[in-house]
């Protein structure tokens, strides 16, 4: 055999084997992103199954003061401090980050309820509907993963949440008082 054909038949080979391997790698990274998107799926759960319309009261703890809100009409009070007004789209805010709680994973050993803070929560998040009252009780913080541990008054399941769910449920009644403002435009309020 020639030089020349002898080249050519280890460049063909070669050439078969790069396009094996690019195919084998194509189907490998194609099963690894499907197995990262079930399991994405598996991992969120949904927490609360609640309608925000259906919620006609609420509390959670703030600077170890319970915070309780009712509904009367289409307004919304603090039964704290009846006196003040309470902004509409603020308290929707809260509700809405309640009942569109999704856990990022389950905890499947609860051997003790101590180990997670549950014993003596954080905070417990109450939700209220005509029919049920819903508490949330969450525990302590895993600096590691960056979530709480909760759980629901009465349930054995734990579920992991993300960090931001406490910010949303440390809200002071300040911030949430409506001052009848609509924005800030030009560093300047804008009234309504």
């Amino acid at each position: 055999m020639s030089k020349q054909l002898k080249q050519l038949i280890v460049i063909c080979i070669l050439l078969v084997v790069a396009i094996v391997s690019y195919l084998c790698l194509q189907n490998y990274n194609a099963k690894k992103d499907s197995e990262k998107e079930k399991s994405a799926k598996i991992k969120t759960v949904k927490v609360v199954n609640l309608d925000k319309k259906d919620v006609v009261g609420f509390s959670y703890v703030v600077n170890n003061e319970t915070l309780s809100f009712k509904k009367q009409g289409k307004k919304w009070i603090c039964e704290n401090d009846t006196s003040k007004k309470i902004s509409k789209s603020a308290v929707e805010t809260i509700i809405e980050s309640a009942v569109d709680l999704v856990a990022e994973n389950e905890v499947t050993d609860l051997s003790n309820e101590k180990d997670f803070g549950l014993d003596n929560p954080e905070n417990v998040i109450t939700l209220v509907t005509k029919d049920k009252t819903i508490k949330i009780n969450i525990g302590n913080h895993n600096d590691m993963l960056k979530q709480y541990y909760a759980r629901i008054d009465g349930k054995k399941k734990v579920y992991m949440l993300s960090d931001s769910i406490m910010s949303t449920f440390q809200t002071p009644l300040a911030s949430l008082e409506d001052t009848g403002t609509v924005g800030m435009t030009s560093g300047t309020e804008a009234t309504k």
